[in-house]
């Protein structure tokens, strides 16, 4: 670390080790956020609610000096500090706010990733679709995909879920 400066970092954890990196964390008297969603489940016909990590293998930590940073190297489930080249990215304390805004006030969040692009050409993995290939003519916010499908020299519209892709 070339030139310290003081606020927030993001640490990159060993998969499922999240929670585990900030109470060890909280035991060294080390500032960190770890931004959690509730999820629920169904489990011998009861819905269970689960708290899991917005953002897999990563915790946000607040570094006030030098030392909290090889402190905090010293932990288990610690792999490394996310980094651009040599340079550690700070986080502004805005996206922070915001974060912790999100994750105390929201409710029913869901996070889309690998959500395909409008246009793209795709084929579904998953469903009753599975195996087909389609165009994405739209996306909303709720996970739910708009395709056409090419069946028969007839174009087919249907909505697809995103994580059927």
């Amino acid at each position: 670390m070339s030139k310290f400066v003081s606020g927030w970092y993001l640490m990159y954890t060993r998969p499922n080790h999240e929670k585990k990196v900030e109470i060890q964390l909280a035991q060294k008297e080390l500032v960190s956020f770890l931004p959690l969603l509730k999820t629920y489940c169904v489990r011998n016909m009861r819905i269970l609610s689960k708290e899991i990590p917005m953002f897999p293998c990563y915790i946000f930590i607040k570094l006030g000096q030098p030392a909290d940073f090889y402190n905090s190297m010293n932990i288990d489930g610690y792999l490394r500090y996310v980094q651009f080249g040599k340079e550690l990215p700070r986080i502004s304390e805005n996206i922070i706010q915001k974060l912790k805004l999100v994750t105390d006030k929201g409710s029913d969040i869901k996070i889309l990733r690998d959500v395909p692009a409008i246009g793209k050409q795709e084929m579904i993995k998953k469903g009753p679709l599975a195996g087909l290939f389609c165009k994405v003519i739209r996306r909303n916010n709720g996970g739910k995909v708009f395709v056409h499908i090419a069946l028969l020299n007839t174009i087919v519209a249907a909505v697809v879920s995103s994580s059927d892709f």
